[in-house]
């Protein structure tokens, strides 16, 4: 990173502490000062690139990422930054590019393989996606997307035998790492080898016994092969051991939703929007709540909300869309107030 004067450095630091609050247009701004002051601050360049991102505002990123290359030509990251904005803007071929420069620029960097592979897959080049993606995994063996993205490829070619391989060589290099245990899990669970999945999902938990990710992964699994007792069970053991994570709380409220036990829904909610990181979530469930209670003018605003602070959240637009569409089918809106149980995305 150049020297930049004081007052830049400091509106860079505010910056970056209102990202870590996820107060984006105060970062921005902020970022947007220490470049009137430095406008050669190739650290802000980048912050502000990587919220346009986030914010799908692609030309923006460009820009940042061309002004990025003026300052330094070599900057690998800038060409990561325009990658990503290309494939934004579903210009394969300038993506690809932008890819290919990144990893010229960084050969030791495994980002650059791994975007490029990423962007091969959606154009459903998996040979060619298959060998940056071990290029990446043998730059760094903790690429643990990179690997991921391998195993579906071999599953997709129906090469099941060399998806679990991979993974146990994976697990052989780094047998205390749960998360490659959660994978070869899911392996076992795609080819209905489901006592050999059950297994796996325990032997994370028990590498782990305080991370939350494996009893959570084991609810899921417990949810599609209907052992819901067993899977409310593991979503309760993931909620005690952080009683301060988003997504147990999540899943006991889809749960609790499923069966109609509206006044437990009603709690979890109440919980996720005394968290931070559980507002969104919170707001959602609020919604479904006053749904599934036929309360149409309180569930609007509700999702409404959801989809102002987060747009991605495709369930926000669902419910959104259904309680707009379909205002005076009662039975309707309460048969979507409850969808059928099944793991939820990340929250």
């Amino acid at each position: 990173m150049r020297a930049a004067p004081t007052l830049a450095l400091a509106h860079y630091y505010l910056g970056v502490a209102y990202v870590a609050q996820r107060d984006t247009a105060a970062a921005k701004t902020a970022f947007t000062e220490a470049l009137k002051l430095a406008p050669d601050f190739a650290e802000a360049h980048v912050a502000l690139a990587e919220l346009s991102l986030q914010s799908q505002v692609f030309n923006q990123a460009l820009e940042a990422g061309q002004k990025l290359l003026q300052i330094e030509p070599s900057n690998a990251r800038a060409y990561l930054i325009l990658g990503h904005a290309y494939l934004g803007q579903k210009d394969m071929p300038k993506a690809i590019a932008a890819f290919k420069l990144a990893m010229e620029k960084a050969p030791q960097d495994p980002r650059g393989y791994y975007e490029l592979g990423r962007a091969y897959r959606l154009q459903h080049k998996d040979q060619e996606a298959l060998g940056v993606f071990e290029q990446a995994l043998s730059l760094d063996p903790n690429q643990y997307n990179a690997l991921t993205q391998i195993v579906n490829i071999f599953l997709t070619k129906g090469a099941t035998a060399q998806a679990e391989a991979k993974c146990l060589q994976a697990i052989a290099l780094r047998p205390q790492d749960v998360s490659l245990y959660l994978l070869l899990a899911t392996l076992y669970a795609s080819q209905n080898k489901l006592q050999d999945a059950e297994a796996t999902y325990r032997k994370a938990m028990a590498l782990n016994p305080q991370d939350i990710q494996a009893p959570l992964a084991l609810g899921d699994f417990y949810v599609t092969t209907q052992q819901l007792d067993a899977a409310l069970a593991a979503y309760k053991q993931a909620a005690a051991l952080a009683p301060e994570a988003v997504t147990p709380k999540a899943k006991l409220a889809e749960f609790a939703l499923a069966q109609n036990r509206l006044d437990d829904v009603a709690k979890y909610a109440a919980e996720l929007l005394k968290s931070r990181d559980g507002q969104v979530a919170g707001r959602y469930f609020r919604g479904r709540l006053a749904l599934a209670r036929d309360q149409l003018e309180e569930a609007i605003p509700a999702f409404q909300a959801v989809i102002k602070e987060a747009p991605k959240y495709e369930r926000a637009h669902y419910y959104l869309v259904g309680t707009n569409i379909f205002p005076l089918l009662r039975g309707c809106r309460r048969r979507a107030a409850r969808c059928i149980l099944r793991p939820s995305p990340p929250l």
